[in-house]
This record gives C-alpha cells, structure tokens and sequence, in this order.
C-alpha cells in the first residue's frame, strides 16, 4: 500500500482517502500467523499547516486461541492509528514523526508495525476465563469438575518446610 503524499504536502488543506487490502499472512504473532486473510485497510492523509496527518484503519476478526482454557474464539478488532508525516526534520529523529523526503510512504508496512504493538500479549477468550483444571483439565468456564483443589501439587510440597517453621 504506497502512499504518494507528494501532491498532499504542496497544497494546504488537501486530503485524500485510499484503501487497499494488507496481506499480513507472513507476520508471525504469539507463535502463530493469525492474519490468514488480507486487511481491508482505510489511509486517510490531509495537509494542515504543511504537516501532513496519516490516519490508518482498519475492521477485521480474527480466530484466537484462549491463553487459559485453550479454547478456540473469534474477536473483532478495528484499530486506528495516527502518525504525522513531515518532508524533513530539523532537530534529532525522536521517532515521533514519519519522515517522507520524497513524499512517499508505505502504508502496508507502517500499519503492520503498529498494529504489532497494538494487539494483546495475553489472549484471553474473556476477562473472567477460569482456565483449566490443574487435575483432570477440564475447562473451568464450563463448570465445575468435582476435582479437591486443596490437594497441593507434589513438586510443591517442598515449600512446606520453609514454612512449617
């Protein structure tokens, strides 16, 4: 998705919108590539004051697996991020802005980037999940095994003479 800004940076107040399809197949997140279809994503760009403001968007669902309970679930995603686009910098490179000297961006990978960040580095199916039995494994959040919960596991039982004490 390449972004040609240069007729954007030349004429105050202009803008423009473009949206194109993200293939993301190859990026690897949380061991696995959870991007199996192309992002549909929206770069909005207008010129105010000679900065340009890039706003990329994008709505996708995507299939996780539950960190806790290992079950298998849908979640809806419709990220937005906004970067400032500048020709040059005058002082040191911070990272705040997007540099584009020749007034060309790429869309593609700046919305990849951020959205790496953006996602959750613990995917949980929902806030309250319960998990997995520690005993027999079954998933918590579909009710209750039966298991005693009081019995500590054995490679624990050491810790009880720190404290027996």
């Amino acid at each position: 998705m390449q972004l040609d800004l240069r007729n954007i940076f030349n004429e105050e107040g202009s803008a423009f919108v473009v949206e194109d399809d993200v293939d993301l197949s190859s990026v690897k997140v949380w061991g696995k590539h959870p991007f199996s279809q192309p992002i549909h994503v929206k770069a909005e760009a207008v010129n105010r004051a000679g900065v340009v403001t890039l706003t990329l968007s994008a709505s996708f669902v995507l299939a996780l697996t539950c960190d806790r309970c290992l079950a298998a679930f849908q979640r809806q995603f419709s990220p937005s991020f906004q970067h400032t686009v500048v020709r040059r910098l005058y002082g040191e490179d911070d990272g705040t802005f997007v540099v584009a000297e020749d007034g060309l961006v790429d869309g593609g990978e700046l919305f990849s980037a951020d959205l790496q960040l953006e996602l959750p580095s613990k995917i949980l199916c929902r806030e309250d999940c319960k998990g997995l039995c520690p005993q027999c494994g079954k998933n918590l959040n579909e009710g209750d095994c039966g298991c005693d919960r009081r019995v500590k596991d054995p490679r624990l039982q050491i810790l009880d003479s720190f404290f027996s004490n």
